[in-house]
């Protein structure tokens, strides 16, 4: 039986984990990228990946999607200072507060996710828009 075929527009977060899943449904799988490469849309930084945004662990959230983040580390504490003076220590007790992640660049999430699509037959066009 024939794979059907999908293109999907952009490389980024959404686009390369739809194509992860979409291949590992035994689709094919083509996604254009209008940047010269993977993840270059934004200069290396870390990032936080707060667990306030989800029910328990956002790691674990992540690759239930598919998503395996190679780059972190735990934020199991934060330090507010107030205008006041006064400052706020808020505490990771069960899991921790959230995470830091590699976004843009050679080390980051983007290039991993970039690397397991090309991993599973998707083919990843760059300087390039989607083509009826």
């Amino acid at each position: 039986m024939k794979k059907k075929k999908i293109k999907i527009a952009g490389a980024g977060l959404a686009g390369l984990t739809c194509a992860i899943n979409l291949a590992k449904a035994n689709f094919e799988v083509e996604v254009y990228e209008r940047c010269q490469n993977v993840g270059k849309s934004q200069i290396e930084n870390p990032q936080m990946l707060p667990n306030w945004l989800s029910q328990g662990d956002g790691i674990e959230e992540l690759e239930k999607c598919n998503i395996k983040i190679n780059w972190r580390e735990r934020i199991r504490e934060i330090e507010i200072f107030l205008g006041s003076g006064r400052k706020i220590l808020i505490l990771g007790k069960k899991i921790p507060i959230g995470y830091t992640i590699l976004r843009g660049g050679e080390n980051s999430l983007e290039k991993s996710l970039a690397q397991e699509a090309e991993n599973l037959g998707v083919k990843i066009i760059t300087n390039s828009k989607v083509k009826e």
